[in-house]
Formats: C-alpha cells, sequence, structure tokens
C-alpha cells in the first residue's frame, strides 16, 4: 500500500501544482468504460479508500478523500484569496469552441464522439451550414473566422 500511496500522490502533487489554488484539487476517477458494474466500483473504492486512509495518516498536511463537484467548489470558494499577496483572485472565463481536444505533443483526440452523441449531431449540422455557405460562395477568408470559432 506505501509505494502505491506514495506513487499515486506524487501524481497528485504534481497535478496540484497546475491549479490557482491550494486547499483542493479535483482528481476524476474513471472514464465511459469504467465502472460498469457494482462489484467494479466496489472494488475501486475500497481500494483508493486504502489509499486515501494510508495518505492521510502518514502524510502532513495532505488529506485525500472522495468528493463531489458540489464538495470541490466550496473548498474553492473558501480558498479565493491568494496567500501570495492577499488579493481576491478572479477566475478566468474560458470562451470559444472546446472541440476537437489537443493533447501534449499537438496530439489531438475527439473521442467525445463515442459519448456525447448531441454535440456529434450539433458539430455535423454546424459543418454542413458553413459547407452550405462555400458552396453558394463564402470565401476561405469569410468563413475562416466561423471555422476556427467552430474548431473545422
Amino acid at each position: 500500500i506505501r509505494e502505491r500511496s506514495m506513487t499515486l500522490l506524487d501524481q497528485y502533487l504534481k497535478k496540484s501544482a497546475l491549479y490557482r489554488q491550494d486547499r483542493a484539487v479535483l482528481i476524476p476517477l474513471g472514464d465511459d468504460f469504467r465502472y460498469r458494474s457494482v462489484q467494479e466500483a466496489e472494488l475501486q473504492y475500497t481500494n483508493y479508500q486504502k489509499i486515501f486512509d494510508y495518505i492521510n495518516k502518514n502524510v502532513p498536511g495532505v488529506t485525500a478523500q472522495f468528493g463531489t463537484l458540489s464538495d470541490y467548489f466550496e473548498e474553492v470558494l473558501m480558498d479565493k484569496r491568494n496567500p501570495k499577496n492577499n488579493k481576491e483572485v478572479q477566475f478566468p472565463i474560458l470562451k470559444g469552441s472546446f472541440f476537437t481536444y489537443s493533447d501534449r505533443e499537438r496530439d489531438y483526440w475527439s473521442g467525445y464522439y463515442t459519448s456525447r452523441v448531441f454535440d456529434k449531431a450539433l458539430d455535423r449540422r454546424l459543418e454542413r451550414a458553413l459547407y452550405v455557405a462555400e458552396s453558394l460562395g463564402g470565401t476561405k477568408i469569410e468563413l475562416q473566422d466561423p471555422r476556427r470559432e467552430l474548431s473545422l
């Protein structure tokens, strides 16, 4: 348990360096192909709880626990003051398209299609609308901004 706990904690600490606040780090567990049975969910929960118990008992200043998105955002709101300059932290507002996802080293993926049928259908409708605009004489320059907004 010690080795796996410390390996996982190392990864969590690396991820925490990417966050603006110090109180909480959101670590989603699973993916579209996990927890398909009660047995798998119970085994994962039991194994993670053993790791969390080890970390909580043996690593000062760190608390690992399961939580919901509400739990996470409550912690974030409690930590809105930046301890470095004691000023209110302003959270950025993200705008624009979030499709297609980019990853490290300029790798791109779009696996969201398999689990997000609505997004896939909407994306295809928008592509058709752009195709029609192009067919009716829209130039590449005129359609450049709409294509970028749709990440096409």
